[in-house]
């Protein structure tokens, strides 16, 4: 790399991490809060001038320091020997300066001991303190900076001035590196001139690896800028105030990106009262810490999309058989994530009289779609069921925080299935329970299912979020007893297969219960749970005789 490519390299760097600059023209190296600049010249016998930015004599690379405020440099003769002339002052700048000013050198005092400096300046009750290291070649002399036409006009121009400037010579001969170093010293930064040679090489390696992090992750942003276009619904009407009915914008939203191949819906901190939210395919639902999507209560004029018609919904309850009277909900669809810091929160979703039009019963439904993922969400009271999964395969549930009423994932007919991290606190109802119904028409498996360092508890309603673990409430209208346990069965047209759960922790709650109905089975299911996962944990088996037979010729071969 030719001395011009090293500068240029240097001062890029530099740039992006906020420090040091060289400017345009004037060859100069300035500190990060304008508290000295460095000039470099050459003198070549009674003539002598200023280098600048197309100088090619020399080979010079300047690095910023990590531990400190200030800069390293390093220059390279690779030529005939030469006699560098240098200037360092202006320490009263606010700002990196080209070159270095007289009205910014008034209130410097320097002391100079062998090849360490000290500059103090800055008015008496406001003293800083810059700190540079120089070539121990340097012949150094105190200087006018009203006169700095050449090296040589400012070396012989004298000290008597109220613009003090140290200026100097100093030959480097060929093949010969030499350092400066400007700092201003801490704990981790106090330098010597024997240190400079690693102390700059360090730098330089620590700068690489940060170019080369900052240009990866650019690269990055740029690859999913192109393939993932952000849309923030308050581009697209949501007000997010708790009051305003936001859904309608978040579904515009979500249109205008599965048009353009699909992309992240950004819901920004906020409360979005909403009615029924569509998700489409390639989309990327994410709520940002604060933003909390409210289930609204429905009116006589607004609410959730209607129930579908399903004609197999005589064989599992109305909650099983219909997906788009939900909060958010997704047919058909493939590559679906919902995730963030933010809250799902289903205040206006009931289990009761869902059957009503304009009434949700359900946080979220999916149908038959592929490549889902939710993660990092809290979600709180909803409704029926806080996941309806029905049919969806390649399902990954991580770290999500569920306190609702009545059952908190129901994974129904789905394969490969991974559910890992989760806490779960549904006092009325089951945690995390797998079904294999007939709301599909047809037989289908759950099967490839993984539960792993899951919590699951039976507190009241709300306290596992607040950390209040409570246990004062009435229990559900139909149980007497708390449930939060992890359950296979109940719904079971279809059956079970390869089903692991382990290193789960069960708290004040039913524990594991494995049961089959409707001639289901189970097959491969694996429980690996230790002594101290559990507190009180019952595990129970139950086979029971269908309650409602399908029709025979829908009825699995025996």
């Amino acid at each position: 790399m030719n001395s011009l490519k090293s500068f240029v390299t240097g001062f890029f760097v530099w740039g992006i991490l906020g420090g040091i600059s060289a400017q345009d023209k004037v060859l100069s190296f300035s500190m990060p809060d304008g508290a000295g600049t460095l000039r470099l010249g050459v003198i070549e016998n009674n003539s002598s001038r200023w280098l600048d930015e197309k100088q090619t004599q020399l080979h010079i690379d300047c690095q910023p320091l990590s531990n400190t405020k200030g800069f390293i440099l390093e220059i390279e003769n690779k030529r005939e020997d030469i006699t560098l002339g240098w200037a360092f002052g202006g320490c009263d700048a606010i700002a990196p300066e080209p070159g270095i000013q007289p009205q910014y050198c008034k209130d410097n005092v320097f002391n100079v001991e062998g090849t360490q400096v000290t500059i103090y300046h800055g008015k008496v009750m406001q003293l800083r303190v810059t700190n540079l290291i120089v070539p121990s070649a340097s012949s150094i002399r105190l200087s006018d900076g009203h006169k700095q036409d050449t090296p040589l006009t400012l070396l012989t121009s004298g000290k008597k001035t109220d613009a003090p400037v140290l200026a100097a010579t100093c030959l480097i001969r060929k093949g010969e590196k030499v350092y400066f170093c400007a700092y201003k010293q801490n704990a981790k930064a106090d330098y010597a001139d024997y240190m400079l040679p690693e102390l700059f090489y360090q730098e330089k390696t620590t700068t690489m690896n940060k170019t080369i992090i900052i240009c990866l992750w650019i690269l990055f942003l740029c690859t999913n800028m192109l393939q993932a276009k952000i849309y923030n619904v308050k581009d697209f009407g949501a007000v997010g105030d708790g009051q305003h009915i936001d859904s309608e914008a978040i579904n515009q939203a979500i249109v205008q990106a599965a048009r353009e191949g699909g992309g992240t819906i950004y819901i920004p901190a906020g409360e979005y009262a909403c009615y029924s939210i569509r998700l489409a395919n390639q989309i990327h639902l994410y709520l940002e810490q604060g933003a909390t999507v409210v289930a609204a209560f429905p009116t006589a004029e607004q609410g959730y999309d209607k129930a579908e018609p399903n004609p197999h919904n005589s064989f599992q309850d109305f909650g099983h058989s219909h997906w788009k009277n939900s909060l958010i909900w997704g047919i058909n669809l493939q590559d679906i994530t919902i995730s963030g810091p933010g809250k799902i929160d289903g205040k206006g979703l009931t289990r009761e009289e869902s059957r009503r039009d304009g009434v949700g019963n359900k946080a979220i439904s999916l149908k038959e779609c592929k490549n889902v993922t939710l993660k990092d969400l809290s979600m709180f009271r909803c409704g029926h069921f806080a996941l309806l999964a029905t049919g969806v395969d390649n399902l990954t549930l991580d770290n999500l925080k569920v306190d609702t009423n009545r059952d908190g994932f129901d994974i129904d007919c789905c394969k490969n299935v991974r559910i890992s991290r989760c806490s779960v606190n549904t006092p009325w109802d089951d945690a995390i329970v797998l079904k294999s119904s007939y709301a599909l028409g047809y037989f289908k498996d759950t099967e490839n299912v993984t539960i792993s360092d899951c919590y699951v508890s039976g507190y009241d309603r709300g306290t596992m979020l607040s950390g209040t673990w409570e246990l004062d409430e009435p229990q559900a209208p139909d149980h007497g007893y708390r449930t939060g346990r992890i359950k296979l069965g109940t719904e079971s047209s279809g059956g079970f297969k390869n089903i692991t759960v382990t290193n789960c922790i069960f708290e004040h709650c039913r524990g594991l219960a494995l049961e089959t109905v409707d001639g289901g089975h189970l097959e491969d299911i694996e429980i690996s749970i230790s002594p101290c996962d559990t507190l009180s944990m019952p595990v129970s088996f139950s086979v029971w005789e269908p309650v409602c037979e399908a029709p025979k010729e829908l009825q699995p071969e025996a």
